[in-house]
């Protein structure tokens, strides 16, 4: 188990120092959690180098035989605290949220009832993404024309703020695999199903598997990120490391640890997430690509269209589409307040509603009373939280694809 340990903070340690590198210092906007005041998410942001700095140094050392000095394992955790804190305002990602818990778990004693925490983080990192995908997407989400919509637009369009070396790199993308799905429609809905089942029956396991049920279900999420990669062009660099972190070793093998008292607390608030689909931070609802194939074609026909704005001063508006950093990886971000002003779950049968005045008003409602994200632009009005949205003329293309 402590070799196990250490491996883990040394693979972890090298991934976030590229990870943490890319924290967007050039991102025109901060997405700011609810309870956090913006004078302590900028602050924290000057020190953001330092925090990776430590992360690193800490990280080497929990790689040798210190692994046990607790002390060091809570420093760790703080630095990772810290760091993600600025890279999720930075970057808007859910790709850090596994490394950043598993972090924390790792404050627990070894033996089982760190592993029944783990256990539920895997189970949370790959149900609630599929959870809400029913939730948002419904029935139609299970269409294969939803996975189609996903390839095609992760072949043909690039969004702003992207990409990020580690998540995104240009690399990853493998055209001739993503055609050889769309010409093929049954290896298309092979696929569309297989992933789902996957992420279903990994949670099963995590919940109910004993050694040889939890062995398949690491083999088969790591190749549920290995297989999609190259099809999506995103990488969740830290997913690897900890499943089998979590459902290797001896001490995750009875299921009785799952009824410790940091675990219920672990289910409870992770749960908690999942069910109101929550996009903050540090607990989110993981609500990765849950937008079906009608949905995903009216949420193109409006990017461009609503752009943040400050109701005072200048410059008032900013040229920044809300839908498009709400919205965000191919579409793989869900924020529950912004999908309400567009009409809610059902807003892909009222396109003609996403055009009028009333789902203006309501994203500016949002932006004045939530204050979610933050003006970062050396032009703009550093500092100052977006409080209003100013309606822009979208192209005649991107108003057919919502027809």
């Amino acid at each position: 188990m402590c070799f196990a340990d250490q491996l883990w903070y040394l693979v972890s340690t090298l991934i976030a120092w590229a990870y943490f590198s890319e924290e967007g210092k050039d991102s025109p906007v901060l997405r700011r959690p609810s309870w956090a005041p913006v004078w302590l998410l900028r602050g924290a942001r000057r020190w953001y180098r330092a925090f990776t700095f430590c992360l690193a140094g800490l990280g080497l050392l929990l790689a040798t035989e210190l692994v046990g000095v607790f002390w060091l394992r809570a420093a760790y955790g703080l630095c990772v605290f810290l760091a993600d804190f600025v890279a999720f305002a930075a970057y808007g990602g859910h790709t850090g949220f596994v490394f950043f818990y598993t972090a924390l778990a790792m404050l627990l004693p070894p033996g089982s009832t760190r592993s029944g925490v783990l256990r539920l983080i895997v189970a949370h990192q790959l149900g609630s993404p599929a959870v809400n995908k029913l939730q948002t997407g419904g029935w139609k989400w299970l269409d294969p024309s939803t996975l189609e919509s996903h390839i095609r637009f992760a072949r043909e369009r690039e969004l702003p703020f992207k990409p990020h070396c580690v998540v995104e790199p240009p690399w990853i993308r493998r055209p001739g695999m993503m055609d050889l799905c769309l010409r093929h429609p049954w290896l298309l809905a092979l696929m569309h199903w297989a992933g789902l089942a996957t992420q279903l029956l990994v949670v099963l396991a995590c919940l109910l598997g004993g050694q040889v049920a939890l062995s398949w279900a690491c083999a088969a999420a790591c190749s549920f990120h290995v297989l999609a990669a190259p099809l999506l062009g995103i990488v969740f660099p830290f997913s690897i490391p900890c499943y089998m972190l979590a459902l290797l070793p001896s001490s995750a093998h009875d299921v009785s640890c799952l009824r410790s008292f940091p675990a219920l607390v672990t289910a409870l608030l992770l749960g908690t997430t999942t069910f109101f689909a929550t996009e903050d931070w540090p607990l989110n609802g993981l609500a990765v690509f849950p937008y079906n194939a009608e949905q995903m074609k009216v949420l193109q026909s409006i990017f461009g269209r609503y752009l943040l704005a400050h109701s005072e001063g200048e410059p008032r508006a900013s040229g920044i589409c809300l839908t498009e950093l709400c919205v965000s990886i191919c579409p793989a971000n869900l924020y529950p307040c912004h999908l309400k002003a567009l009409g809610g779950g059902s807003f892909g049968d009222s396109a003609e509603f996403l055009l009028s005045n009333e789902v203006a008003a309501k994203l500016s409602e949002w932006l004045r009373h939530t204050r979610r994200f933050i003006d970062e632009r050396a032009d703009g009005q550093p500092g100052r939280c977006f409080d209003d949205v100013v309606v822009a003329e979208i192209s005649s293309e991107s108003a057919r694809l919502g027809a």
